[in-house]
């Protein structure tokens, strides 16, 4: 009976390895013969794309397109790049799925969303845009071949040339492609590729709706009125902050003028801030303008607002009573104009992107700016009004919208 007993539970110990082991087994093999995820058919559909291009064998690549086409594209996974898909079309010789545009929606795709798988990489658009180049000719050559209108031929060499703008390449300039999308546009205004070439081949931007100016500029002063008595105003120095919607600006202005004192003025309690010592007479301004004028390279923006005006001693070594002493503050009436000249090649601007919202420029600037009544306490006995002209360098950040 013991004898039993053991053999029966060495027999139940060797019957539960042997379910474990066939249990695990069974695993490994279904997850082996798992089917494969979209993804991983896109990875692999993508080198063996390559494989056979490289080969220069295109009725296998062409199937593999219209495979991504029929079995992969859909609202959660994209096989091809829109650029990497037309440009296969050219090697396949199925041009009209390039002129039928409408079957894209590039920007969609290539809009980061992340509800869609994408292709891991650009690698299929990189070596074919490479070979592309290279047999550039043989690939015109092939399209002159074809019975094709002339705006539909003009249109397809257009689209080559933008898939392969490089800004490395000698060959193809975005400034060259434009020109040529301005040309063609204009050519056939009413071909049903026009709104195309607009849209997705002609790359231009301008300055977005929003932009901020940062100035620092110097000049001179035109000073009048009784307070010329007292003080003179000859230099200038003006910084300005300014911002700008559209054509609507807000300004904010310091502006200085350098002078000496022309008498002796009594000082309370300290006696006189002498003669012949040197002067600040400033204007604290805010404006409110518009741009008459405003495109790439020039803005010209009148405006008008309120100043806050004030005189006082400037120097070292000032007595401490003297430091503080000042002749204002006088709230007047401010009018003026801004002129703008940005360094900027238009053909070289570039979309904006996530990291980097806001591109910047320099330029140079000129104000001129009027202030009446700039001091007017002491019973008018310091009154006068000044003119600002000033010039200098401009740094200004905007964003960038496509044309």
């Amino acid at each position: 009976m013991k004898y039993l007993t053991l053999s029966c539970l060495v027999l139940i110990s060797i019957s539960c390895f042997s379910q474990t082991d066939t249990s695990s087994i069974s695993i490994a093999d279904r997850i082996a013969e798992y089917k494969p995820s979209k993804s991983e058919l896109i990875s692999k559909g993508r080198r063996m794309l390559l494989d056979e291009f490289r080969t220069g064998n295109m009725d296998r690549v062409a199937e593999i397109v219209h495979y991504f086409e029929r079995e992969i594209n859909d609202k959660s996974h994209v096989g091809l790049w829109p650029s990497e898909q037309i440009l296969l079309y050219y090697w396949i010789e199925e041009y009209s799925n390039i002129i039928d545009f409408s079957n894209y929606n590039p920007e969609e795709n290539n809009n980061y969303n992340r509800k869609i798988i994408y292709p891991s990489d650009n690698s299929v658009f990189n070596e074919i845009a490479d070979k592309s180049t290279e047999d550039f000719d043989f690939l015109m050559e092939r399209i002159l071949q074809q019975d094709f209108s002339q705006d539909a031929e003009d249109f397809l060499v257009l689209m080559l040339k933008r898939l392969l703008v490089d800004d490395n390449s000698k060959s193809f300039s975005m400034e060259q492609v434009n020109k040529e999308a301005d040309k063609f546009i204009l050519d056939y205004p009413n071909s049903p590729m026009n709104e195309v070439v607009k849209k997705h081949i002609s790359y231009k931007w301008t300055i977005g709706d929003w932009s901020y100016g940062m100035y620092f500029g110097g000049g001179y002063t035109i000073p009048s009125g009784n307070m010329l008595d007292y003080v003179s105003s000859k230099g200038a120095l003006c910084v300005s902050f300014d911002i700008f919607y559209k054509k609507s600006a807000l300004l904010f202005n310091v502006q200085s003028g350098f002078g000496e004192t022309q008498q002796d003025i009594p000082v309370k309690s300290y006696g006189y801030w002498e003669k012949n010592m040197s002067s600040d007479l400033t204007s604290v301004g805010i404006g409110l303008g518009f741009s008459a004028f405003d495109n790439i390279k020039f803005r010209i923006t009148p405006f008008a607002g309120v100043s806050f005006g004030y005189i006082y001693p400037s120097g070292t070594d000032l007595d401490e009573e003297l430091e503080k002493f000042s002749i204002g503050t006088s709230v007047s009436p401010m009018f003026g104009l801004n002129l703008t000249y940005r360094f900027i090649n238009p053909n070289k601007l570039s979309p904006p992107n996530h990291y980097s919202p806001f591109q910047g420029s320099f330029g140079l600037n000129a104000k001129i700016t009027y202030v009446p009544n700039i001091l007017r306490q002491e019973g008018h006995q310091y009154a006068g009004n000044i003119w600002y002209l000033t010039i200098g360098v401009n740094m200004e950040f905007f964003n960038l919208k496509k044309k």
